[in-house]
């Protein structure tokens, strides 16, 4: 692939991010992306295509990840073994990993209420 061919690519996919959400369908040509006979797209016809909303299936898995977000973070490989044991038979073991950080935050936050409610509880005796 030339420098050309990937500044084109580039151009289509950031045009269609853009529009992600759009209920138009996406009638850029891609074809103009190969010019030089590569042509791994040409002639194919995009005229028809459905945005994600368009697509129940789609449509589904976007609505499962409102409110997420895409990260990459590196896990030792023990830590992740142990999650992806967890959920053999069944489950997500990426869900298993955000439910237990929200039970480390929430027990933490609870811990500072407890320790906060507790010397509040010491100074109240000995100022009374």
């Amino acid at each position: 692939m030339t420098h050309v061919q990937h500044l084109r690519i580039c151009q289509f996919l950031n045009a269609i991010i853009a529009n992600i959400g759009d209920s138009r369908s996406y009638k850029t040509d891609i074809s103009q992306i190969y010019s030089d006979g590569w042509g791994f797209f040409r002639g194919d016809d995009f005229s028809n295509a459905k945005s994600a909303k368009g697509v129940p299936a789609l449509a589904r898995l976007q609505k499962a990840n409102e409110g997420k977000e895409r990260i990459t973070i590196r896990l030792d490989a023990d830590v992740l073994a142990w999650f992806r044991d967890q959920v053999k038979g069944g489950g997500n073991y990426q869900s298993l990993i955000n439910e237990a950080l929200r039970m480390h935050i929430s027990e933490r936050d609870g811990t500072l209420e407890r320790t906060l409610r507790k010397v509040i509880r010491e100074e109240l005796r000995t100022a009374a």
